[in-house]
């Protein structure tokens, strides 16, 4: 750990774009994919990635559904499940 901490202020570019680690904690399917929502839209309705309470995963789900029935990149998607 102290080799790590005193490499924390090194600002050069990674060699590779994804880190794989292990994961210690469990994980749901729902914090993975806000993870991911989260990555493609630049959006966030709350960092459940590391896990986190049954309240925080609803209000991020919600927060999400909420993005998806008013942004209009969602349009066509509404559409086709009769959303609209």
């Amino acid at each position: 750990m102290p080799a790590i901490i005193a490499q924390l202020d090194n600002r050069r570019r990674l060699k590779y774009r994804y880190l794989i680690l292990e994961n210690h904690s469990p994980k749901l399917m729902v914090d993975a994919l806000a993870t991911i929502l989260i990555q493609l839209t630049g959006q966030s309705f709350g960092t459940i990635s590391n896990g986190a309470t049954n309240t925080k995963r609803d209000n991020t789900v919600n927060g999400w559904r909420v993005y998806a029935m008013t942004h209009p990149d969602f349009e066509n998607a509404r559409a086709s499940l009769g959303s609209e």
